[in-house]
């Protein structure tokens, strides 16, 4: 279904993707952003099988609901086949999209070798927001990284992905992967998206695993990993908190403990 603005915008070629799984605690909020503030033709939510309200809540806001059972790489692989639009976004179900993003994250799109844009997204809880205001203040210019949380894709730098493994992990990794090859530059703006949900400890160690089942052991990540805490210290110092350094550490040593676990487990197999 069409979606206008009532200023009676023109209606941009977007549909909206997000996937969700009991996302309940969040998805109002998210969808209620997405329907202020992105001009989309098509709103598909791509649902992993919820035993909660998810999918009402998806109803009220009139979207198209497609149900799967096979994980979200799965889930970001049927939103893209679902889409029939130049630009396909995908808004997670615990992101509020602000004001004005919509416009930021598309200029960068007219560019044509820019194959993906995203926003800055802003955690709402204070040590991991400290941590990430800290470092984006300090690195300048527009950064390569890529996620899946509050990004807009060119549909055909796209189109024939094939994740080719099923994962709740690092599937962003994989479609960056394949927007790279087809010669496609990614980019983030400096407008900025919130973030609702909290990282935990039990998902940094599942992340680690996952990163280990993916791409197999990598000594220099591991490293990478047990050293990411030094960055903690600036922003700690920064803002006179302590929390951003044990917390991040407490993280981050779950991370390499999930790596290691993994490997562990291939090696005994």
């Amino acid at each position: 279904m069409n979606h206008h603005h009532d200023d009676g915008s023109k209606m941009q070629e977007v549909d909206v993707i997000v996937c969700t799984r009991n996302s309940e605690a969040t998805l109002e909020e998210c969808l209620q952003s997405i329907k202020e503030n992105i001009p989309y033709h098509r709103l598909i939510v791509v649902d992993g099988m919820s035993s909660d309200e998810t999918c009402r809540i998806a109803k009220r806001f009139g979207a198209e609901i497609h149900s799967e059972a096979l994980g979200l790489s799965y889930a970001r692989e049927l939103g893209i086949a679902l889409t029939d639009c130049p630009f396909l976004a995908y808004v997670d179900s615990d992101v509020v999209i602000t004001e004005n993003w919509y416009a930021a994250v598309m200029s960068e799109l007219q560019e044509p070798t820019v194959g993906s844009a995203q926003g800055f997204l802003v955690p709402l809880d204070r040590e991991r927001r400290q941590f990430f205001e800290f470092w984006h203040k300090i690195i300048k210019g527009k950064k390569e990284g890529f996620q899946t949380h509050n990004t807009i894709i060119r549909t055909e730098a796209v189109k024939d992905w094939h994740p080719g493994i099923l994962t709740n992990y690092y599937e962003f990794t994989l479609l960056a992967n394949h927007i790279r090859s087809k010669g496609y530059r990614i980019v983030e703006v400096k407008h900025q998206t919130w973030h609702l949900s909290q990282w935990s400890n039990h998902h940094a160690f599942n992340a680690g695993k996952a990163y280990t089942r993916i791409f197999g052991f990598k000594i220099h990540k591991l490293l990478w990993r047990l050293l990411t805490p030094i960055k903690t210290i600036p922003p700690a110092v920064f803002y006179r908190n302590p929390k951003v350094l044990t917390r991040y550490t407490q993280y981050w040593l779950a991370y390499a403990r999930g790596m290691i676990s993994e490997y562990c487990s291939t090696k005994s197999a």
